[in-house]
């Protein structure tokens, strides 16, 4: 049994090693939203420019250009693309908002089409997805506006889910490890 208690505590050292760089994650999405997003960009940017060039680079290394005319087309999309992220990391924040927002849009109008479709047949349900749809439509409309600030927003709210949660993972392996003897005996 000792052995077991020293195994589940060691167990739980470590999960909190690990939440605690959730709690450092967290803390770096929520105070740090504009930097990391800008970073991203970056990132993706760079990511577009290596699969555009490494496509550019078959096609013509191939020398199958009739059967690999696509990826001419998709290497300079991505590059251009992946330099353009690169250098306006702000701006491609704000087209990937914009094209969030109407993803939303789109998304929420199909939610509404399917709710109208409940409600002529009488079915309950009907209302929380009119609801829902409606919700989708209205949060889609307003990214539209603010594009950059909403995804601000929304990466400082994944950084403070990520902060909360961790925060109540580490009060909860605090826990278990002063339980420790009476947990195990659950689980004899």
């Amino acid at each position: 049994m000792e052995r077991l208690l020293q195994r589940f505590n060691r167990m739980m050292n470590i999960s909190i090693a690990m939440v605690s760089f959730d709690i450092i994650v967290g803390l770096l999405l929520f105070l740090g939203a504009s930097f990391v997003n800008k970073v991203n960009a970056v990132l993706l940017g760079c990511l577009l420019l290596v699969h555009g060039l490494f496509q550019l680079i078959r096609y013509f290394y191939e020398g199958l250009e009739k059967f690999f005319f696509t990826d001419l087309i998709l290497s300079i999309v991505g590059i251009v693309a992946g330099l353009f992220s690169i250098f306006n990391p702000t701006e491609t924040i704000t087209i990937v908002g914009i094209l969030f927002g109407i993803w939303m849009i789109i998304y929420g109008l199909e939610r509404l089409y399917y709710a109208l479709r409940l409600m002529k047949n009488k079915d309950e349900i009907f209302p929380l997805l009119l609801f829902i749809s409606v919700l989708l439509v209205v949060m889609g409309i307003l990214i539209l506006f603010h594009p950059f600030r909403a995804f601000m927003l929304l990466t400082k709210l994944i950084g403070l889910f990520i902060l909360v949660m961790s925060i109540l993972d580490v009060m909860t392996y605090s826990l278990y490890k002063k339980r420790n003897k009476e947990l195990l005996k659950l689980f004899e």
